[in-house]
Formats: C-alpha cells, structure tokens, sequence
C-alpha cells in the first residue's frame, strides 16, 4: 500500500466472541531506502461470549446485541434443621440378690422411643433474610409437629433461620411425659453455612412404681408388727425382646411390718421404720418399643404378727400406667389382721363405766339369789 493513513475494522469476528467495534488507525510513513516494506502492528483483543466464575458465582452468555447485558443473580438463603434423638429405660433382665431373703433386683437399659410427640414453637418472630423483614411465624407460633420414628429420631428441615423451641405433647405408655420446653438456636452463622443444625438427646424417664403395705388389727386399729409378706408375680414378666425375666407365681420380694405396721423392705428401711418394695417395672413392651401390657403383681401374707390369724388371701395389684401421674406411683394396700383370741378391755379403755356397773350388779343379785335358795333348803331340812 502506498503510505497513507488506514483505519481497520473488525468485520467478521471469531467463533465464541463479541464483535469488536473498536476503530483501529495506522499512519504509515516512508522508512527509508533500506527497508524494502515496513510492517504495522496492533493488538486486537476479542471478549469471549461466555464467562467462567467461582463456585459461589453464576455463569451466563453475553450475547453479541451491541447492547448493555443485564443478569440477574440470586444468593442462596440458608436454612435449618431441628433433629431429637429420644430414648428411655426398658427393663432388660433381673440380679439375684442374696441377703436375708433372695430378692430379685429389675436392670434396665436405655433404648430409641418411637411414637413421641413434639410441637415446634417460634420463639421469637421469624422473619426473611432479604432484608425486607417478612414475618413468617410471629413469637409463640406453632410451626410444625414432628413424631420419633423407629430410631428415635425425630427432624424437621428447611426452617428459616431464628430461634424455636419445642415441647413435648405425647410420650409411649409407661413414662413421664416432659413438657419442659427445649430451645433450638437457629440463628445465621455465616456466608459458607448453609444449613444451620440444632440437634439435641432427650431421656423420658420411665414411670417408677412401688407397692406398700400397711397392717392393722381387725378390732382396735392399732398398726401391728412382725406380718410377713410375698411379693409375687401374677404372669410372667418379659423384656422388650420378648424373653420372659420372671416367671409367674415367683416371688419377687419378701417384706416384714415394723411397730407402725408399715411394710419393711429387707434391703431398704428410713428411719421411721417404713420402706416400700423396690422399684417394679410398670408394664412391657413390643419389639419396636410400643406398650403391650400391664404388670399384675399379687401380694401374700406368709406369717402373721403374733397372736393373729394367718390371711392368706392374694391380694392383686395392678400397676397402671398415667401419664400425668409423678415419677414414682405407690399403691398401698391396707389390710387388717384378726386375732387369735378376743381382747378383754383393759385400765384406761374407752368403753362405758355403765356397761360394767351393771355387769356387777347382775353378778351380785345372781350370788345373793343363790345364797337364799341355800339358806330354804336347810331348814326344810
């Protein structure tokens, strides 16, 4: 080309570019007699139609228009999840324990609970993360009711962030319902959290129940002492695995009443000489934790306090379950001796001075009617 000024434009751009509308000018000029042909360089550079960012960024396309591209990118809200892992005690197997009696002592072990019931609370206003303040559940809103399943597990996911607590509405036959609220923090943490997590253990005790007995005399009331006693079992006792840990008719416990008349345990008395049976499973258990049925016990008289008549009456028990009752249910039975021999009255009973006014006179008219009769029969003579 002669020298001139040139300006060059791109007309057709590569594939996978944006056209360059850019105008690029040359002013070529005479190099002198040595250079044959002088040579322009620039450099051109192309946008490529499509961008590659971080993970945490969004790809798109630039299309070749000639015009602003517009892109519309959303961040990701994070959200949580409320898991509970429940679990309580299941009587297991029995200790054999030799003191003054052979007492049978129940072991238990800790397993899952299905079938436990638990409402998720706002427990402050839960609003959106946009900035815009939406109030999704006001404070003291029920959310939502999640249910243990066979592991114990009950979850509950995709909350928006903020602070909830749940409580406890139904547990499984044969514990404590704890209706004591449980918080769960689900507040932000930061931009690389997105899931927030709020996981807790919780124990339901099992209901405790013992059996007491008291022993009194038929006729006066007072509490008597020395009354032996035998706890049994009316049925077979099982485990949660179905195998049985007592047999029926085994007894299970042997108690004696002290001066109050009250039943000594032969392992465990208070100082006022009272003490109640051990600690008696309530009822069994399926195989996946569910109530079966209730524990009937029988309680026997096996020696009577001396001076009364031994009552060999068995006396059922039936340990039922109430789950608004508190963490120890005693039954006590109340039951009564009568004596071998009939009680005179004795220096300062309550009975009537009449009645032995005239138990007197009756014997003295009867001794004075005799002693006439006697004194006519002489003198006939």
């Amino acid at each position: 080309y002669p020298f001139a000024k040139y300006v060059a434009r791109e007309l057709v751009k590569p594939a996978g570019y944006v056209t360059n509308e850019e105008a690029v000018n040359f002013d070529t000029k005479y190099q002198g007699q040595d250079v044959k042909a002088a040579v322009y360089n620039s450099e051109y550079k192309n946008t490529p139609t499509t961008f590659e960012f971080t993970k945490t960024d969004i790809q798109f396309t630039v299309e070749d228009t000639g015009k602003v591209q517009h892109v519309e990118m959303k961040d990701e809200v994070p959200t949580g999840s409320i898991v509970i892992n429940k679990d309580g005690e299941f009587v297991t197997d029995t200790t054999l324990m030799k003191g003054y009696w052979y007492d049978f002592i129940f072991n238990f072990f800790k397993d899952s609970l299905a079938g436990v019931t638990f409402d998720v609370y706002a427990k402050e206003d839960i609003v959106s993360a946009d900035g815009l303040d939406t109030v999704y559940h006001k404070a003291g809103d029920k959310v939502a009711t999640i249910v243990t399943n066979d592991k114990g597990i009950a979850r509950i996911d995709d909350l928006t962030l903020g602070k909830y607590y749940l409580v406890e509405t139904k547990t499984i036959d044969g514990f404590v319902l704890d209706d004591t609220p449980i918080e769960a923090d689900l507040s932000y943490i930061d931009q690389n959290t997105k899931v927030v997590f709020a996981g807790m253990d919780v124990t339901n005790e099992r209901q405790k129940v013992q059996i007491t007995v008291t022993k009194t005399d038929s006729e006066t009331k007072e509490a008597l002492e020395g009354a032996v006693f035998g706890l049994f079992a009316k049925e077979d006792i099982v485990n949660k695995d179905g195998k049985v840990i007592v047999k029926a008719d085994t007894q299970i416990e042997r108690t004696v009443t002290g001066k109050d008349g009250k039943v000594l345990d032969t392992l465990t008395t208070d100082k006022n000489g009272h003490a109640e049976s051990k600690e008696l499973p309530i009822c069994t258990y399926n195989e996946d934790g569910s109530f079966k049925e209730d524990i009937h016990y029988t309680v026997v008289e096996t020696k009577a306090a001396d001076g009364y008549i031994l009552d060999e009456t068995a006396h059922d028990v039936t340990l039922r379950y109430d789950d608004n009752a508190p963490d120890v249910v005693v039954t006590t039975l109340k039951l009564i001796n009568v004596p071998t021999e009939p009680k005179l009255p004795q220096t300062g009973d309550n009975a009537n001075p009449l009645l032995y006014l005239g138990i007197g006179a009756l014997a003295l008219i009867t001794g004075v009617g005799v002693g006439l009769r006697g004194r006519k029969k002489k003198n006939k003579q």
